[in-house]
């Protein structure tokens, strides 16, 4: 009889805890769609508009804050491969405010994509040059 129902409770916590994580799932957030997915995958300041950093990045504090997340993103990046992958970014390739220009001009040129965007396209450039 115990067991019995012990196991009845177990399994409705079971199942309370399944459901609560299907509705916090990220395929959840997916119903939402553009920026709202990428903040419910913790985007953090890469998920901003590039409109939104083109209007702040006058203020040296906020553009140092969103050039902070692009170099993590890419140390990031670094640090997620395996040690002898060729997918490395050697950032030394480019000087710091040869990054920020890059990722000024590709905002102004695209403001209406997440910064992220940019971040990612330096990756890109960067791996480029390194070849």
């Amino acid at each position: 009889m115990f067991c019995s129902w012990t196991r009845g409770k177990t399994m409705r916590w079971t199942t309370t805890i399944v459901v609560a994580i299907v509705l916090s799932s990220p395929a959840r957030a997916q119903t939402r769609g553009g920026l709202d997915d990428l903040k419910a995958a913790g985007g953090g300041v890469g998920a901003t508009p590039c409109s939104e950093f083109n209007q702040s990045r006058e203020m040296p504090e906020i553009e140092a804050m969103f050039f902070s997340w692009t170099e993590g993103y890419l140390t990031g990046w670094n640090l997620g491969l395996p040690q002898a992958s060729q997918e490395h970014v050697d950032l030394s390739l480019m000087s710091r405010s040869e990054q920020m220009e890059f990722l000024r001009k590709w905002c102004e040129a695209n403001p209406s994509k997440p910064y992220m965007d940019g971040a990612t396209a330096l990756l890109i450039r960067l791996r480029a040059s390194a070849n």
